[in-house]
């Protein structure tokens, strides 16, 4: 029994030592990854916010923070989604702001600037110090407003300003503003790049381990609706070069007249394959994310291809500063600066060097020889998934009644990109087939069908036609007394509708154009090539007798307008329309102020993009 004993131990250290053995050897499956090490902070803390709605302000954000901390400060990045006034606390404050819609504060930045205008006057940041980069199109009405306010009433609250805010352009070159305002920024400031190490506050390990709650502003990545698609049809004529696709859905996914569908769409497999291939990564192989933050951008255990598939947008033209920590990251694993390229974080050199690498995928392969020495790249794929932008929803006006139509329809123009590139989420959708599952959020719209016996006028050229498709086919039915079910569901809405659409040739792109006599409205047409010359919508709208009735729909029936289409568009057209109302009240001056009482009152209601 003794000698028992002795054989039943021996096989029990036998056998923990056999295990042992195969763990240690599992060093592929399971790697040590290392905390982060804070480097000493000379220049102290610096607290940097973003208002972000795309994403954009948050990438930013991020690069002012790596960039901070190489000039050895102590930086930390804080979603305004978190914000307390107990943040505020840091010596010097960044804030990267995004402007959203007409003038509003990005979703996450609602609470921010609320607490912000309370506080004007209150001497709350006495004795911090803070500079402002805005983000905004000039092409908007309120042209960065967000950066603007931010800046004004952090004054106010009694910080002192560093630098003059910032206004990121992104009708011209956002990136080149956003480059010279932090250049200008670490010149104010007189701090210097140090050499050095700094590590990726994000960590990839591989295996399956407990993750944490998905950050603010990526929150989408959760959403559990989905929808199957149904139908897809082509919307041009094999005469127009281009395309513009009509795709349908059936989804238990509620929704409202003219909302938007955010669609979750997946990077191509070419783009996931060439990251794969130049970080010589298994793409089936499964990690988790570990991060000294609370929260992380995107859900995990995920596999490598899916992350790179669904939570990066490869398709974004690269940034300076994610290709120069991308190549810091590479040479930190072991490969030799010698096969870097020479000067890469220098403007001019990188824009050079970016030229035949459009996209961030590009940008990645064409990096594959410096990372072809790097014996793991675990720590240069960890980079790229933190420095790198995240893949964005995008939104698409849903062009069905929630009324008169039993499943949800999109239409889509498939975008073309240098380099024979497609747009990520429109090709996306060409590429599917009916009975394919997509990812989305439904989210409320600025349009809604008119609940009003008062006239409306729709304006909408191109895809800009989605809303009013809605919002005519609701009316139609109406008008006909039954919806989806068949069922009577009350009379019209409105009194009457003028519509302007407008395309290029009637035989080539004009969407939708069986289904307009069905819709009992006044029609105005503009075909823009027919012709020698030029015709587009505000040139219809400014014709005598339209202009006239234009002007009778608004002061004399009360009704209120609806554009929908690209930004130069919706400039042109609201110029037409203060057009028609100078030529009725006699007075430019009273025929801007009527615009902008519409604005105020909700009868001028425009959604447009750059």
């Amino acid at each position: 029994m003794e000698l028992t004993h002795v054989f039943g131990l021996a096989s029990i250290v036998f056998l923990l030592a056999a295990i042992y053995v195969l763990r240690s050897g599992d060093k592929d499956e399971q790697p040590v990854i290392k905390k982060r090490v804070k480097r000493e902070a000379p220049n102290g803390r610096v607290h940097i916010y973003f208002g972000s709605q795309t994403g954009t302000a948050e990438g930013y954000a991020k690069t002012i923070a790596d960039e901070a901390n190489r000039r050895g400060f102590d930086a930390e990045v804080i979603d305004l989604e978190d914000f307390d006034d107990d943040h505020m606390t840091a010596p010097l404050q960044l804030f990267a702001m995004a402007t959203y819609g007409e003038g509003e504060p990005t979703d996450n930045a609602h609470q921010f600037v609320d607490w912000l205008k309370a506080s004007k006057d209150s001497g709350i940041l006495d004795g911090k110090r803070f500079a402002v980069f805005g983000l905004g199109n000039r092409q908007y009405q309120h042209f960065n407003s967000m950066g603007k306010l931010t800046d004004k009433y952090l004054e106010k609250a009694g910080a002192e300003r560093v630098l003059e805010v910032g206004l990121g352009d992104d009708d011209a070159d956002l990136e080149a503003d956003f480059d010279q305002w932090r250049e200008n920024l670490w010149s104010t400031l007189g701090v210097v790049e140090e050499s050095g190490d700094v590590q990726a506050s994000l960590r990839v390990v591989y295996g399956t381990t407990p993750t944490k709650p998905l950050q603010s502003s990526t929150q989408f990545y959760g959403s559990k609706a989905t929808f199957t698609v149904t139908a897809k049809r082509e919307l041009r004529t094999p005469k127009d070069g281009g395309s513009t696709i009509h795709v349908e859905f059936a989804t238990e996914a509620p929704y409202e007249t003219a909302d938007n569908l955010s669609i979750l769409p997946r990077n191509c497999s070419e783009d996931v394959s060439m990251v794969v291939d130049a970080l010589r990564l298994g793409g089936s192989k499964q990690f988790s994310l570990d991060t000294d933050e609370d929260r992380v951008p995107f859900p995990s255990p995920v596999a490598i291809h899916d992350a790179l598939a669904q939570y990066c947008d490869l398709t974004a033209f690269p940034k300076r500063g994610t290709v120069a920590a991308l190549v810091r990251a590479a040479i930190q694993a072991g490969a030799s600066p010698s096969d870097a390229p020479p000067s890469i974080d220098q403007k001019d050199v990188f824009g050079k060097w970016a030229k035949d690498a459009p996209t961030l995928a590009r940008a990645v392969a064409k990096l594959k020889p410096l990372f072809s020495s790097v014996e793991d790249t675990t720590s240069v794929f960890a980079t790229l998934l933190e420095k790198g932008p995240r893949l964005q929803p995008r939104a698409y006006t849903i062009c069905s009644s929630s009324k008169a139509d039993a499943e949800l329809h999109v239409v889509c123009a498939i975008a073309e990109l240098p380099h024979k590139q497609r747009g990520v989420c429109s090709a996306y959708l060409a590429d599917l087939q009916v009975g394919d599952v997509v990812r989305g959020v439904v989210k409320p719209s600025a349009f809604r069908a008119p609940i009003t016996k008062a006239p409306v006028v729709l304006i909408g050229p191109g895809t800009g036609i989605a809303p009013f498709r809605a919002v005519l086919r609701e009316r139609a039915a109406a008008l006909k007394g039954n919806g989806a079910s068949g069922a009577p569901w009350g009379p019209a809405r409105v009194s009457s509708a003028i519509l302007y659409f407008g395309c290029k040739r009637r035989d080539e792109d004009h969407l939708y154009r069986d289904e307009m006599s069905d819709w009992d409205c006044t029609l105005h047409l503009a075909y823009s090539r027919e012709q020698k010359h030029k015709v587009y919508v505000q040139d219809l709208m400014r014709k005598k007798n339209n202009s006239e009735a234009l002007a009778s729909a608004i002061i004399d029936g009360g009704g209120s307008v609806y554009v929908c289409g690209g930004t130069s568009m919706g400039s042109a057209v609201l110029e037409a329309v203060k057009d028609a109302l100078e030529a009725r009240l006699k007075d430019r001056a009273q025929a801007e102020k009527y615009v902008q009482s519409m604005h105020d009152g909700g009868r001028y209601v425009q959604e447009l993009w750059s």
